[in-house]
């Protein structure tokens, strides 16, 4: 999965492809360079951000998302407002990412079921002008899987759960020590969701459970080797 943010203040590349024109570009580079999916952006997340109008969010996905699947490019759209999903599956999107979960918009998982589509779920716990108030951590593996299997839960009641996925990024927003998430604690997260026999959200073999998709691309080569079906690429 390729990501592009049509944003000017993303964490990881805000700015860089704000443009329709730049931002479809470097989808296309992106899938060039082997990427199966772009994942298209218009709202940043990042610690402090603050949230803006689902007319804007829309104004800068779009485009993009019309010129990728024009071009023949799968897409998928990374926003939390089912209002700007649905528009953005009626463009040509192929899954939701939802950082939120369906807790930022309570249509969201009803909007997915019926279009029938892939939706990426993650664990949250608010929204960026409010987060790091929230990054209190006593285990963070232990609560990001319970929090992340309580979303998956959730929103399978809506939502065929073949079609849900579970993604395990570095909560950067939520976390204030840089010890709290290393690879290590990403690995664990995979470990415990693929591996536990009970309620995991992941896991080997049977194909029961949902898969997992690992944010960012920086060690993931053993995350892959057990069993993570996919990696964002920034």
């Amino acid at each position: 999965m390729g990501v592009v943010n049509v944003t000017p203040d993303s964490f990881s590349d805000g700015g860089a492809w704000l443009g329709a024109d730049a931002a479809i570009s470097r989808g296309l580079e992106l899938a060039a360079q082997g990427a199966d999916i772009i994942d298209v952006g218009g709202e940043s997340t990042r610690p402090g951000a603050q949230r803006i109008t689902a007319d804007e969010e829309l104004s800068r996905v779009g485009p993009v998302i019309a010129g990728l699947t024009a071009a023949g490019v799968p897409v998928s759209v990374d926003t939390m407002r089912a209002e700007v999903a649905q528009v953005a599956l009626q463009e040509g999107a192929r899954l939701v990412n939802d950082v939120s979960g369906g807790l930022a918009d309570p249509h969201m998982p009803r909007l997915v079921a019926a279009a029938g589509v892939p939706y990426v779920v993650m664990h949250w716990r608010g929204h960026s002008h409010s987060m790091q108030t929230r990054a209190v951590y006593r285990d963070v593996v232990r609560e990001v899987c319970a929090e992340l299997r309580q979303r998956v839960d959730a929103v399978t009641a809506a939502v065929h759960r073949d079609q849900v996925f579970g993604e395990v990024a570095i909560p950067v927003g939520f976390l204030q020590r840089a010890g709290q998430c290393l690879l290590t604690g990403r690995v664990q997260v995979r470990v415990r969701l693929v591996e536990n026999d009970e309620g995991g959200i992941a896991k080997n073999g049977a194909g029961q459970g949902n898969p997992l998709l690992l944010a960012p691309r920086q060690g993931c080569t053993t995350a892959l080797q057990n069993g993570l079906i996919a990696v964002r690429q920034m």
